[in-house]
């Protein structure tokens, strides 16, 4: 069977919290992880998560506070490019939310990746996650 390539891709909810690593772990109790290979140019796992799986892969594209608005119209189209997916698992419009931008702006945010995506490859599978609802738990401190 061949790998399938897996993009995780948002804002600081996909870089630092544990999403990814529990998903990894879904992916090897179904005995899939070693068909599956997280792609992306970040490779980092800032939290420290744990997983119960030894060796986890932690590439993703997850850029915390960026906006869905601005991955859109200046970066996916070269990150697929870079690190091409069969699957893309994405969450984003937190950041777009706090700093005011309108509802039609991310809707058409969000259409545009998905067009990008399916201009990268039309067989890409898309998970869009909604984000969770804003709240002072979401919220990163800042020193």
């Amino acid at each position: 069977m061949l790998t399938t390539h897996t993009v995780p891709l948002g804002d600081s909810i996909t870089e630092i919290t544990c999403w990814r690593a529990l998903v990894w772990d879904q992916l090897a109790a179904a005995g899939l992880a070693d068909k599956v290979q997280y792609v992306g140019s970040q490779n980092s796992n800032p939290q420290n998560c744990k997983p119960t799986t030894a060796n986890w892969d932690q590439h993703h594209e997850g850029h915390s506070g960026w906006l869905a608005i601005d991955i859109a119209n200046s970066y996916l189209t070269n990150w697929l490019k870079s690190t091409p997916a069969d699957i893309v698992m994405f969450m984003l419009g937190t950041n777009d939310v706090f700093r005011g931008k309108s509802i039609n702006d991310i809707i058409a945010a969000y259409t545009k990746m998905v067009n990008i995506m399916r201009a990268a490859n039309p067989k890409t599978k898309i998970i869009v996650r909604v984000p969770p609802p804003p709240t002072p738990l979401l919220q990163v401190p800042r020193n």
